[in-house]
């Protein structure tokens, strides 16, 4: 298979939680085993570039869980760094040998996935819309329960930022990435799609 010169390989991943993850994965090991590649790693490790390489993919885009395994690509991590993560993670021994841990992925834990949404209806939190909003007694302690109880889902992405800040993209800037990276997002408060990426066209 020749890919036309002058033209960019793109990966896209899509979202769909846990099972997409693992599906991506599965995807990108397939591609692997055609020949494909995988550019990644950041401008001051040169050894990740792989610029005018036929087969590779020089651009990611991800949404939900596909812009975890894309973020994990472009930071130049290798498919088998992201398996063992994930196998790591879940408790099971490294199936790779020791020889090629040289660029190991952080462990992903069901902690660092799952996190409850419960900051807003926290007893501290329904106590002092208690005494400073003082609700009237007609209707005053359902408004009161309505607002405390409030969550925007039961489980909340925050865990998994922490994740992604601490371990893959510690310099949180799109620009240091030697590979495009692109993830599409929605603003749940307006409905709008929001691409977050290099350009001045995206949001950085």
């Amino acid at each position: 298979m020749r890919v036309q010169q002058k033209k960019k390989l793109a990966l896209v991943l899509s979202g769909g939680g846990v099972k997409a993850a693992a599906f991506h994965i599965g995807v990108v090991l397939a591609l692997r085993e055609k020949g494909f590649k995988f550019s990644g790693g950041f401008h001051r490790d040169p050894k990740f570039k792989f610029e005018g390489q036929e087969m590779t993919f020089t651009l990611y885009v991800g949404s939900s869980a596909g812009s975890m395994i894309s973020s994990f690509l472009a930071s130049g991590y290798s498919v088998d760094a992201i398996v063992d993560a994930f196998t790591k993670g879940a408790g099971f021994s490294s199936s790779r040998p020791l020889d090629t841990h040289e660029n190991d992925l952080y462990p992903i834990t069901y902690k660092d996935i799952f996190a409850l949404n419960i900051q807003s209806a926290h007893p501290s939190n329904l106590l002092s819309k208690l005494f400073k909003e003082r609700p009237s007694l007609s209707g005053g302690l359902e408004t009161l329960f309505k607002k405390g109880f409030k969550v925007n889902g039961l489980f909340s992405t925050r865990n998994l930022e922490r994740y992604l800040r601490e371990k893959v993209l510690t310099d949180n800037d799109f620009h240091s990435l030697a590979a495009e990276l692109y993830i599409v997002a929605t603003q749940l408060n307006h409905s709008r799609k929001v691409v977050f990426g290099p350009y001045s066209e995206t949001t950085k």
